[in-house]
């Protein structure tokens, strides 16, 4: 009986023992895995910060080619690409001379219309959004003829007014009643609010924010060798483990007594072509 008892005894405890190791061996599956997930992140995080510091170092050589601070053939702000290698990274960098884009703050209505003729828009929409960008940066009250100003905003529910001042961003032109996601991002290539001045040209707008170099409207080229007064600096960079990062900078350059001064730094989306050859803003 003693002898029975004694082997209940022992295959319980056996059972346990057996209990024990599965619970050990569950909690060092666990284990592993979140040190592997931790790792992983690590390596993510590590690889975001190393692809933001390359494409800053991107901007900053963009602006040294451009005003030839390091010697060598200036780098023309045409809206080509330029390949460029750091620190084990890729770069691709763009430049567009603000200057050759139509100025939000200095477009008058004719030009505002043909500009926006070509999203292949009804006359009265073109008439009704025309109104209402010259409404958001004049200082007035006063409703242009199929306009908007704060009293209509108001009464469309936004929980926003009518600016009644420049433009200060391109941005902006999201705000303004009427304005779509979809031609807001045709139109933003051509656009700028820091050339100062006004043009007779009005920019071609193309069916993608996304040309091809046979696409690429001719306003937006600068045909000559001097550098511009403001550009705008793309520059996508891919870090040697694949960690990814895009930024669109505006730079005004001889500013002052500052060889350059940053006006506007916003980081954008990147995609990259199925072989890895070529990424870009998406």
């Amino acid at each position: 009986m003693k002898f029975i008892v004694r082997l209940r005894e022992q295959g319980l405890a056996l059972v346990t023992v057996l209990w024990v190791l599965v619970f050990l061996s569950a909690l060092a599956l666990s284990f592993s895995r979140t040190l592997r997930a931790q790792t992983q992140q690590t390596f993510y995080n590590e690889q975001s910060i190393a692809a933001r510091n390359l494409v800053q170092a991107g901007v900053f050589r963009a602006i040294a080619g451009v005003m030839q601070i390091e010697g060598g053939e200036r780098w023309l702000a045409d809206d080509r690409i330029y390949r460029w290698q750091f620190n084990g990274g890729d770069l691709w960098i763009r430049l567009q001379d603000e200057a050759t884009k139509m100025d939000l703050n200095w477009a008058d209505e004719v030009q505002l219309k043909a500009l926006l003729a070509q999203l292949s828009l009804s006359d009265d929409k073109v008439q009704s959004l025309a109104a209402a960008i010259l409404d958001w940066r004049d200082a007035d009250d006063l409703v242009r003829v199929n306009g908007a100003e704060s009293s209509d905003y108001q009464a469309a529910g936004y929980e926003y007014d009518s600016a009644n001042r420049p433009f200060h961003s391109i941005d902006e032109l999201l705000k303004v009643m009427g304005m779509e996601e979809t031609w807001y991002r045709r139109l933003q290539p051509v656009l700028t609010v820091h050339s100062g001045r006004r043009t007779t040209l009005v920019p071609r707008v193309t069916q993608s924010p996304q040309v091809s170099d046979e696409q690429r409207p001719a306003s937006t080229v600068n045909s000559t060798r001097v550098a511009p007064q403001v550009v705008t600096v793309v520059a996508v960079g891919r870090t040697s483990g694949g960690g990814l990062a895009g930024v669109r900078a505006i730079v005004s350059l001889r500013a002052g007594s500052q060889p350059f001064h940053l006006l506007d730094w916003r980081e954008v989306s990147v995609m990259c072509s199925v072989d890895g050859e070529v990424c870009r803003e998406s």
